[in-house]
């Protein structure tokens, strides 16, 4: 079992544990953590452990940033997510370029049948009814007035159906946004709480930083109903055989927090420098801290799981198609063989609106404007990382 190389073996000595197995990532793996080529040894820059010693933890997680970072130089733009942040106090020309003129990142795959047909309507009602093409075989238009007012009444609940469908995704994004930023700031807070309190059994330490660690995949990987070989994208982290049984869980995030669990209550027992009273306080921190992240995995899976009712938006979308598709009748009186062009950009405004809503309400894919959960599972191992290093060079001062 991979543990950390700090001295931090004050007080009574915990059992050896079992040797975690070393083992080399996948060479060209499609997973996401696992997936930088090459091995251990080129990750690390070092020979492999010698037989008989153990890869600390601190080293096996800097192996496992190194291979993830190696993975996203090789696949950067295949997944990229789109950032935009203008610079405060700038005129900020080039974002406004970038923002109107680029086709990427916008939700156009959702919007491509209705627009087609509107389109298409929209051509052969200027065909049919131009009198330069057709003579006296035209088609006859109704007058623009008498159309007008009636149809101009159609718009507002179009509108406010759309505005409601837009603030809910809007909402459901920052929501989940927000779940993931505290799944972050827990983690950080859980580690630090087991690198301060917890000198006493670095095994029971290390097992939680490990779970903590993998935790944020586990959720990454339920929320996309993904199940990558799990032993490839955490083997420098977890055992085989907890890469088993992370593997085998039907939810990967329960088993995570049922092993922190374990270790917070290896700890406190463990424990014989502390008072009863202090051990029991650390504990009931750390263990509200796994609500908090029971709550925040709940939080997103609901989000993930339930999408605005269905009568909502095939109403929406019902009156939003009849809408566009009266456009050109109504546009062809004032407009003339220009009509395509005008319908085209209104009907392309308002079904980028019903677009964007149906890609931001779920932001957990791999879409352009989803939320980087690779990301942020890179982060919470970073950060990981860091209190570890912390901890052992304030061991090696006070030492």
């Amino acid at each position: 079992r991979a543990k950390s190389a700090s001295p931090m073996t004050s007080g009574r000595s915990s059992p050896k544990a079992p040797r975690r197995e070393q083992v080399p990532l996948p060479r060209g793996s499609p997973t996401c953590f696992g997936a930088a080529s090459g091995s251990l040894r080129a990750a690390v820059g070092e020979e492999p452990a010698q037989p008989g010693r153990e890869l600390p933890l601190a080293d096996a997680l800097d192996a496992y940033l190194k291979a993830r970072a190696e993975y996203s130089a090789s696949a950067r733009g295949h997944h990229g997510i789109i950032q935009f942040k203008p610079e405060p106090g700038s005129l900020d020309f080039g974002g406004w370029l970038h923002t109107v003129f680029s086709f990427e990142g916008r939700a156009i795959l959702h919007i491509v049948p209705p627009l087609t047909v509107v389109l298409l309507e929209a051509l052969v009602i200027a065909f049919l009814a131009d009198p330069a093409l057709l003579g006296d075989s035209a088609l006859d238009m109704p007058n623009a007035k008498e159309v007008t007012a009636g149809y101009q009444m159609l718009v507002v609940p179009v509108s406010f159906l759309l505005v409601f469908r837009l603030n809910r995704a809007a909402v459901r994004f920052y929501d989940a946004r927000a779940s993931a930023g505290k799944l972050i700031e827990i983690s950080r807070v859980m580690v630090s709480e087991a690198a301060s309190y917890w000198r006493h059994d670095p095994e029971a330490r290390d097992d939680l930083c490990r779970w903590v660690v993998a935790f944020p995949v586990a959720t990454r990987n339920y929320l996309r109903a993904d199940a990558p070989d799990a032993y490839q994208e955490m083997g420098v982290v977890l055992s085989r055989a907890e890469a088993a049984a992370l593997q085998k869980a039907q939810m990967q995030p329960l088993l995570c927090l049922d092993r922190m669990r374990k270790a917070t209550l290896a700890a406190t027992r463990s424990n014989r420098e502390d008072p009863p009273e202090t051990s029991s306080c650390v504990m009931r921190s750390v263990e509200a801290n796994i609500g908090i992240l029971t709550g925040a995995m709940g939080a997103m899976e609901r989000i993930n799981t339930t999408p605005l009712p269905f009568a909502y938006v095939a109403h929406l979308r019902t009156f939003l198609v009849l809408y566009l598709l009266g456009l050109p009748i109504v546009l062809h009186c004032s407009w003339g063989c220009a009509t395509p062009v005008v319908t085209f950009l209104i009907a392309f405004a308002m079904l980028g609106i019903e677009g964007a809503s149906v890609t931001c309400e779920r932001p957990f894919g791999l879409n352009r404007n989803h939320l980087p959960l690779d990301y942020f599972c890179q982060v919470v191992a970073k950060n990981v990382l860091q209190i570890l290093r912390q901890t052992e060079e304030a061991e090696f001062v006070n030492s």
